[in-house]
């Protein structure tokens, strides 16, 4: 190690991890117990009752199920921690932080312990030749509501040829449960032989654990955790600054502000969908002029603490000028994420509609000109300083070919489908089905043509001329017949359109599905055209008959 630091190389800190072997029985003790406990920046409980099964079998046989990595509980805890899900109220002092291993540990638990929403059983014709598949196969899951009204006791259990895996976790609890299924010596001896032979593989099992020293720094800590994660639920950077930012001592803490301004400002909610990581990243911007992960990290914690809410409000009002002047009804439906960065930087200390013309030709010279397709953080921040400057110029506007927009799809360039599909929005939108305004929380892009109708040489209800914005509750009514929408509602989104290079024989089909409302598919209104005339028009975009895009 020395002789790395000499060199100029960077020690590693090996010296502050150790391997250690912890008894299964003692972990999940200390799991319901409260000694063992989780960071609360860890996601929830997710395996599906196959994916408990395959590691139940795993360890019945006595097969490794993998390592765990854990930090001591310091004196001054650098994490919120809190309990396993399903277990009981903690009446122990945490000793032990599980930063990798959450997702097989609570399995075991709930299952060696009967708790959750299922049960576990291992039915009695397993084949005891096949330690993994034939224990996997003889595993049964169970409701637990049902299982209480099928099997209330032993006697029960025993009687339709199953044991529960809840008297499996010590042998006392099996011998004790055997004696009460059966009276006979003889079945009782055969329980027993089965028991000693295949269901006894927890009995002094070990779990290899490495061994983290709760001295390093949060954010170490925090991004070790990120990296032996990758495999299982992805931790977000948001995730990450939840524990950067914890204190025990002091009040701040970010998942529950987190919560607070999402219960304060929903449209700000529903529009970034996720987890607050735009919040952070525009505090990034502003006081770090950067809005990448490494820079979103490195906040000050006073600082995420006292603008948090500040934040909010200004992406709460960035996504109503948005949905309003652009039709971006959500970040997803944004051509360029990074793009919100930028409005919401400006709404902090202004009126955006002050600066309207600008902000118009900057987002759609943006989006056509597929600006942040490449080098995107970089560049948003560059058109935040100039915007805030006023001096940002897009000169004549960008140009782009109109067939490159009306043939994008949302695979094939989505920046463009998602652009278009912004200024189908603008105005405000019409539900497809009653004409009446939209729940713009609920909408999504939806193909206007049945892909069952559309011959697959030209792929016609993939392209932007063939989506609408609908509510999910409508979205198949969509796709299944569009002579059932309502005027209003496809006027509202330019949407009174079909593609004029489809083979005759799909028109005719299509048009007879349509009951009337499009019956003369080549004299069908290029509303979408329009539209894209339309901005074109307004200087934001110029367009030509040369493809740009491949």
């Amino acid at each position: 190690m020395e002789r790395h630091a000499q060199e100029g190389r960077p020690v590693m800190a090996v010296e502050r991890t150790q391997g250690r072997t912890f008894d299964l029985e003692r972990l999940l003790n200390g799991v319901h117990s409260g000694k063992v406990v989780l960071p609360e920046f860890q996601r929830d409980f997710k395996w599906s009752p196959g994916d408990i099964s395959a590691l139940l079998a795993t360890a019945l046989a006595g097969w490794p199920l993998g390592s765990l990595l854990v930090v001591p509980m310091s004196p001054s805890p650098q994490f919120a921690t809190r309990s396993f899900e399903g277990t009981p109220p903690a009446t122990s002092h945490p000793e032990w932080i599980v930063l990798d291993g959450q997702q097989r540990l609570t399995s075991l638990y709930q299952a060696l312990y009967g708790r959750g929403d299922n049960i576990y059983s291992i039915r009695l014709d397993l084949n005891p030749d096949d330690p993994i598949e034939g224990l996997e196969q003889a595993i049964d899951v169970t409701r637990r509501e049902k299982w209480l009204r099928r099997y209330p006791s032993p006697e029960s259990q025993f009687q339709d040829k199953r044991v529960p895996v809840y008297v499996l976790r010590e042998a006392a609890d099996f011998f004790e449960w055997r004696d009460a299924a059966t009276d006979s010596p003889a079945e009782r001896e055969q329980l027993s032989q089965l028991y000693r032979h295949t269901l006894s593989g927890l009995q002094s099992y070990t779990v290899p654990s490495v061994v983290i020293d709760e001295s390093l720094p949060t954010q170490a800590i925090a991004r070790v955790f990120e990296r032996v994660n990758r495999q299982g639920l992805p931790l977000s950077t948001f995730d990450l600054m939840v524990a950067v930012t914890y204190r025990e001592k002091e009040d701040f803490n970010l998942k529950v502000a987190w919560g607070e301004v999402q219960e304060e400002f929903p449209r700000m909610a529903a529009f970034v969908e996720g987890d607050g990581l735009p919040l952070l990243t525009l505090l990034a911007l502003r006081y770090a002029n950067d809005i990448r992960q490494k820079a979103v990290l490195e906040l000050p914690r006073g600082t995420v603490g006292r603008e948090f809410r500040a934040a909010a409000e200004a992406i709460n009002d960035s996504a109503d000028y948005m949905q309003t002047h652009f039709g971006a009804v959500k970040l997803s439906a944004l051509p360029f994420p990074a793009m919100l960065q930028v409005v919401a930087g400006l709404a902090w200390d202004r009126r955006l509609d002050a600066m309207s013309l600008h902000l118009a030709r900057w987002y759609w010279s943006t989006s056509f000109g597929l600006k942040y397709a490449v080098a995107a953080n970089t560049r948003a921040v560059a058109d935040f300083r100039s915007l805030e400057r006023g001096e940002l110029d897009v000169g004549d506007g960008i140009a782009v070919s109109r067939e490159d927009v009306l043939m994008s799809t949302k695979r094939k360039n989505s920046a463009l489908h998602k652009a278009l599909m912004n200024a189908a929005a603008i105005g405000g939108l019409a539900d497809l089905h009653s004409g009446e305004p939209i729940d713009y929380d609920e909408v999504d892009v939806a193909s206007f043509v049945e892909s069952s109708l559309a011959p697959r040489a030209s792929q016609a209800h993939t392209r932007s001329l063939a989506h609408v914005w609908a509510d999910p509750s409508v979205q198949r009514m969509v796709e299944a017949n569009p002579g059932s929408c309502h005027p209003k509602g496809l006027e509202s989104q330019r949407a009174r359109v079909l593609l004029d290079d489809v083979e005759l024989d799909w028109e005719a089909r299509l048009a007879r599905r349509a009951e009337g409302l499009l019956s003369n598919v080549e004299a069908a209104t290029q509303m979408r055209v329009e539209l894209v005339d339309e901005l074109a028009d307004g200087d934001h975009v110029r367009f030509s008959d040369r493809r740009r895009v491949t």
